[in-house]
């Protein structure tokens, strides 16, 4: 299913490969229907936050080949008012042996946290 679909502008300095000032059709769907679609040729790219490696996309470089795009260099324009220290985001690279061709590339980390009140019983959670 396609929650979404708008066009977004690329910028200058975006991911390796894309063409600045180019618009790219974007489409949200889950993972493993985006792999599907990234494998019939419906979608060229996919955009993913995730574990690595993840299985799904495992498969799809045993199987195709993925090519890894760094995206380290878009970190100062997604930092917000606080900036990048307060964003959560940091610059990561790919581990060697993640997928085939990911080695060493520069990709953005997220931080995921699960906070709670300071008065929560610890059996709750």
């Amino acid at each position: 299913m396609i929650l979404e679909a708008v066009p977004v502008p690329l910028s200058p300095g975006g991911a390796e490969g894309l063409s600045p000032g180019a618009e790219a059709a974007v489409r949200h769907l889950p993972l493993v229907g985006a792999a599907d679609a990234l494998r019939a040729g419906s979608v060229d790219a996919l955009l993913v936050a995730g574990g690595v490696p993840l299985p799904v996309l495992s498969e799809l470089d045993d199987r195709f080949g993925l090519r890894f795009l760094p995206l380290a260099g878009l970190l100062p324009r997604l930092g917000g008012p606080g900036g990048q220290a307060s964003s959560g985001l940091e610059e990561v690279s790919l581990p060697q042996d993640a997928y085939r061709a990911a080695g060493g590339v520069a990709a953005i980390r997220v931080s995921n946290l699960l906070v709670c009140r300071p008065e929560l019983p610890r059996g709750v959670a």
